[in-house]
């Protein structure tokens, strides 16, 4: 799949929940994170029950620490059934259940869980991006 864009590489993902229900939303590519994000809201209705954990006393198994721009975060980390870009599809993609900010004006991030068996192509001066099966 190939695409264009202008400030950051994006596109649209279909994204399968343990529950089989499948949303599409707006992915921003970013081959330098090493996680791929998800909003917690989101996880909890593609049925991701754990993210909305409020125990204090006791820390979950699958909770991530991870350092943005704005200091370091936790997050739960969740599996997510597939993720379809185009024709591709990537089964069972780690993501971490995390708020995004409306202001980033995208949904989800597709990072390193989701783009290590692919293989990514961007040119930033051009503004365009390829993606394809990692033996296409």
């Amino acid at each position: 799949m190939e695409g264009t864009f202008e400030r950051f590489p994006w596109t649209f993902a279909r994204i399968r929940g343990r529950n089989g229900c499948v949303r599409e939303y707006k992915a921003a590519f970013n081959f330098f994170s090493d996680y791929s994000f998800f909003p917690k809201v989101d996880a909890f209705r593609l049925g991701y029950p754990e993210v909305g954990y409020t125990e204090l006393v006791t820390t979950p198994p699958n909770l991530t620490y991870f350092s943005t721009t704005n200091g370091m975060n936790e997050g739960i980390m969740i599996k997510i059934e597939e993720v379809a870009v185009g024709l591709i599809l990537v089964p069972n993609v780690e993501f971490i259940a995390f708020e995004i900010s409306q202001a980033a004006c995208f949904d989800v991030v597709l990072g390193k869980s989701f783009l290590q068996s692919l293989k990514f192509e961007v040119d930033f001066h051009e503004g365009r991006f390829r993606l394809s099966q990692s033996g296409a």
